[in-house]
Order: structure tokens, then sequence, then C-alpha cells
């Protein structure tokens, strides 16, 4: 499997974007919802960008291992009073989009006044797209930076394939050095 780590720069960046957008589609939370644990940090910056104080947790899990999905989605209790608010639903990525619609359909019986979702990224083959996303991913694990611990082996390979990809002028040397072995082998 292969592996592209973001850097916290990289974070900051995306967030920045997702806000931008946000804004110029005049959409106004009141209210964040974050879809744990990956949407924990990146719901904390944009409340921060976006002046936003109130917060939920809702404890989502799909993945059990390393790009190994569980056979059902889990969603805990979620005991916050959003009725008549703007909610914002904030993840780190939308793989399937599978966890965000479970959690909408979850949260279908609260009558919140509106729901707009903000993901940091997108896989290329995604069916529907959150509201709001700042980069579209292919098929690479996604490693970010709060995520050390559970994805050490990924930090000590250094293959070439794995190395932190800061920018696309990186991504587009790395795949003209690519063609250049398999060409040069040929």
């Amino acid at each position: 499997m292969e592996y592209m780590r973001l850097t916290w720069d990289q974070i900051e960046e995306m967030v920045e974007n997702v806000c931008k957008q946000i804004i110029e589609k005049k959409f106004f939370p009141n209210y964040i919802i974050a879809l744990g644990r990956g949407g924990l940090i990146p719901a904390r910056l944009v409340s921060d960008r976006l002046g936003i104080n109130d917060i939920g947790f809702i404890n989502v899990k799909l993945y059990k291992n390393v790009g190994v999905k569980n056979k059902e989605i889990t969603i805990k209790n979620f005991n916050d009073i959003i009725e008549n608010k703007n909610i914002l639903l904030i993840d780190d990525i939308a793989d399937s989009g599978e966890t965000i619609e479970k959690t909408i359909k979850h949260l279908l019986c609260t009558r919140y006044k509106t729901l707009k979702t903000a993901v940091l990224l997108i896989r290329e083959s995604i069916v529907r797209k959150p509201s709001f996303f700042d980069r579209v991913v292919k098929k690479e694990w996604i490693v970010f930076p709060w995520e050390k611990e559970e994805f050490k082996e990924c930090k000590n390979d250094k293959s070439e394939k794995n190395k932190e990809i800061s920018n696309i002028e990186e991504q587009k040397l790395l795949i003209d050095k690519e063609i250049d072995k398999i060409l040069d082998e040929e």
C-alpha cells in the first residue's frame, strides 16, 4: 500500500481553503460536529478560523485498521441539542462517503435548521461529494500528522514512493523518475 503523509503546513492550508469556500458560499454555521476521531482536529481548526465556539463530537468508526473496514459503521450516542442550528459536519477525509451519509441519517431526527459537510480531502471515486473540500486524492492511504502512533510503520518506511510529498512539483518529479527508471530497464 502506498502512503501520503501530510504535514501540519498542508493541513493549515487545506483548512484555510475550506473556510474560504464556506465564507464564499455564505454559509454561517453556528455549531460544528466533528466526526471522531479523524474530524476532531480539523473541526477545532475550522472553529478557530470561523469563530464558532460550539463544537460537538460524534464517535463514528468505519475502519478498524489501515485500509481494513469494519463490517458496519458504528455510531455512538450524540446527545447535544442542535435543534434550529446551522450545522457544519466535519471529517478529515471522505473515502467512500459512507461515514458522512450514515451520520446525516443518524442526525435527521434532531431537527437542525441546515446541515453542510466539510472535509479536507476526498477520494476521486466518491459518488456524493461533501459541501466543502479542498483536495482530491487517489488510492494512497493518507497519514495525517495527528496519526503518528497509528502509522509508525509508514513513518519508518524509507522507500521513495512513501516519501513525504509536499507539493505538486515534487509529485511530478517522482513520477518522471519512475518513468525514466521503467524506460531505462527496457
